[in-house]
């Protein structure tokens, strides 16, 4: 009954946008969130890439209405994938870090289904880049592979630095943080002190000030390695528009959480995260390289702890960061990200093109920790 029950299709992204407010519903009451496949953020793509069209596949429930209760954007797997032909992937740009889809939590198993047999009709293989491997939708996706009989196989993964914990801030440093990093921090904060009146603020996507916060951020950023590099996100007018769209969304259909490090009111360290079903992803940051030797842009990461931990606004957070990145001395807990290959069809292979993807690694960036480790 509950299989018949749902019915998939596949729409483009215009059209799906037609349905914003079921689309904010569902992420909503999601499985597990992923702020890169709500509203705002996802259609703020189309200033990246305005000729290429995204397709989603949703799911609809028949006996509510046809009521949203999946979507999973598509596209077609990167060349450096070397996945060309006969497979399809979930989307993501050079802004995405997770790619899972969402699924309403109520009947996620069904919902499931009738994704992959509707992608089963267009493909025999799913690239699936991006998916926390210790969450809901991982282990919801293997158990339902196992069931069904199809093959699937974790290409490689990474490690990447968050805060879950049920310590307060002062206990998490005391307890987790290493002697000499926690003398580093008093350190570096005493000498910034010793130059004016320090202060750390947050300010919500919603508040009236977001706009000027986001402003001084692509400033910041600009004038900084990035900007040299011609990699800010105001180098360019595709990137500068996209951030506006996806980082000031409308309340309702997605969330940032800004964070700013003040000297005498003055900004010399900025971080942006994006918001989700109570978790927090810091997706961007930057800071005054006038101040690079007092190390702000560190001393702000010690800061963000305060998100996650007792009194916390939020439950966790993920820090989107390389494996060898400094915020680990300070987030100490990990999160494990993998990428997976599913055969859409019984009987279809996937572990010798798995171990082939594996070797060649997505932007030369992915070093997994291990094949067969699960």
């Amino acid at each position: 009954m509950s299989e018949r029950r749902f019915e998939a299709l596949i729409m483009t992204l215009d059209a799906l946008i037609r349905e914003r407010d079921g689309w904010a519903d569902l992420a909503r009451e999601s499985l597990e969130p992923n702020p890169f496949y709500e509203p705002d953020f996802l259609t703020a793509q189309t200033h990246l890439r305005p000729k290429r069209e995204i397709h989603c596949l949703v799911v609809r429930d028949k006996i509510d209405d046809s009521r949203l209760c999946g979507v999973f954007p598509l596209e077609k797997p990167h060349l450096r994938d070397g996945l060309p032909f006969g497979a399809l992937a979930l989307y993501r740009n050079p802004y995405t870090c997770l790619t899972t889809p969402l699924i309403r939590y109520g009947d996620a198993d069904a919902i499931l289904k009738a994704a992959l047999d509707q992608l089963a009709r267009n493909s025999k293989r799913l690239l699936i880049p991006m998916i926390p491997e210790n969450r809901p939708f991982a282990c919801l996706l293997r158990a339902h592979a196992k069931t069904r009989g199809l093959d699937i196989h974790r290409v490689d993964g990474r490690v990447r630095a968050a805060v879950e914990t049920a310590l307060n801030m002062g206990d998490y440093r005391t307890r987790l943080w290493k002697k000499n990093t926690r003398s580093a921090e008093r350190s570096r904060l005493k000498r910034l002190e010793a130059l004016g009146s320090v202060q750390y603020r947050r300010i919500g996507s919603a508040e009236p000030e977001a706009s000027q916060v986001l402003e001084a951020f692509l400033a910041l950023e600009a004038r900084g390695w990035k900007g040299k590099r011609d990699t800010a996100l105001a180098s360019h007018p595709d990137t500068l528009a996209f951030a506006k769209a996806a980082l000031l969304p409308e309340p309702g259909f997605g969330e940032t959480i800004y964070e700013m490090l003040q000297l005498d009111g003055k900004p010399i360290a900025i971080s942006v995260n994006l918001v989700a079903g109570g978790v927090g992803y810091a997706l961007k940051s930057t800071y005054d390289e006038e101040f690079a030797t007092l190390g702000v842009g560190t001393l702000l990461d010690g800061m963000s702890i305060s998100l996650a931990t007792g009194g916390g606004p939020l439950s966790r957070l993920d820090s989107c960061a390389a494996m060898d990145h400094p915020i680990r001395h300070r987030w100490r807990q990990e999160e494990r990200v993998g990428r997976y290959l599913l055969g859409l069809v019984p009987g279809t292979q996937t572990s010798a093109i798995s171990r082939w993807l594996g070797l060649i690694g997505p932007f030369g960036v992915w070093r997994g920790y291990g094949l067969n480790e699960a």
